[in-house]
């Protein structure tokens, strides 16, 4: 190297590591043969940020208290569990929802928490972010009334207008119109108790159920004034689709026979079971509409209703 490099630091051409140029006494020793070796060139890891630096000399440190905010969300189903003792409002959707939401924002926590390349704080920002949605997701879908689920229902849903098709039994007790592939015969139970041959909706395409059954009043209630009647074709019902009555029964008549139209809401809390009865002297018929989220109202049901004709004499 040259003289003006002496004293200083400089690199050596093979390995490229400084070291101080200094001049020192040349000791001549005799020449001997020995093999050539040349060093192994080394490099140091790169260090990607911070974060990475101090999880490798704290392990347990950060990712311990990161994991721990991610798995907050868990509480979310037993807080909608405790829901009707804190609020006094039942959900109209089911307890696994909140299990769903829990799951989903863990997951999407946990895969903040090993994400590569991320600051400290930027996971930190991302886990209380995802917490927020989770919690407020929850918060709205428990609160949410059913009327807002039906109207935007009855908004955006053309139900199923364009299939409908005549539908009269072997026996000729009546006539309707129904959507999808018309009515089979099914073993149904509207009434607990009574044997009402039943028929209910077929098609893949439908989106509610339809239900019509005509048959013999028991000997019991064959003379039973009307208000007895219908008071007990409304307990047995309630009893037969396991819901609750919403709201006071509705009169309709189809002249000369009485009836009473009832809503229940069924025990998931999310659907409906709109019915309408008649009697018809002796005999009773039945007709129902089962969906979830379903207004009494719905153009679809009233269609439906709005059809039914009961055989002259029969």
């Amino acid at each position: 190297m040259p003289e003006t490099a002496v004293g200083h630091y400089v690199a050596c051409p093979r390995c490229a590591r400084p070291f101080s140029a200094n001049p020192e006494p040349l000791t001549v020793k005799p020449r001997r043969e020995v093999p050539t070796v040349f060093p192994k060139k080394t490099f140091e890891p790169l260090i990607l940020d911070e974060f990475t630096h101090e999880e490798e000399s704290r392990p347990h440190g950060e990712r311990s208290l990161l994991i721990g905010l991610a798995l907050l969300p868990l509480l979310i189903p037993v807080l909608w569990l405790l829901g009707p003792l804190l609020t006094g409002k039942q959900a109209i959707f089911t307890y696994a929802l909140p299990i769903a939401i829990a799951v989903s924002a863990v997951g999407l926590g946990l895969g903040v928490v090993y994400a590569a390349d991320w600051s400290l704080g930027m996971r930190v920002k991302s886990i209380f972010a995802l917490l927020f949605l989770a919690s407020f997701s929850a918060a709205f879908l428990y609160f949410l009334k059913t009327e807002w689920v039906e109207d935007l229902r009855r908004r955006t849903s053309s139900g199923n207008d364009e299939f409908w098709f005549d539908f009269q039994p072997p026996d000729k007790k009546f006539r309707l119109r129904v959507p999808g592939g018309g009515m089979a015969p099914d073993q149904l139970t509207l009434i607990d108790g009574w044997e009402l041959p039943g028929h209910r909706s077929t098609g893949p395409r439908l989106v509610q159920t339809f239900y019509a059954a005509y048959g013999t009043v028991p000997d019991e209630f064959k003379d039973a004034p009307a208000d007895k009647f219908f008071e007990e074709v409304q307990r047995r019902m309630q009893i037969a689709c396991g819901g609750q009555l919403v709201g006071e029964p509705k009169p309709v008549r189809y002249p000369p026979h009485p009836g009473f139209e009832y809503v229940y809401a069924l025990p998931d809390k999310a659907s409906k079971r709109i019915v309408r009865v008649i009697r018809v002297e002796r005999h009773v018929f039945v007709a129902a509409v089962e969906g979830a989220f379903l207004p009494p109202d719905a153009r679809v049901v009233r269609k439906y209703f709005d059809t039914i004709k009961l055989t002259p004499g029969k």
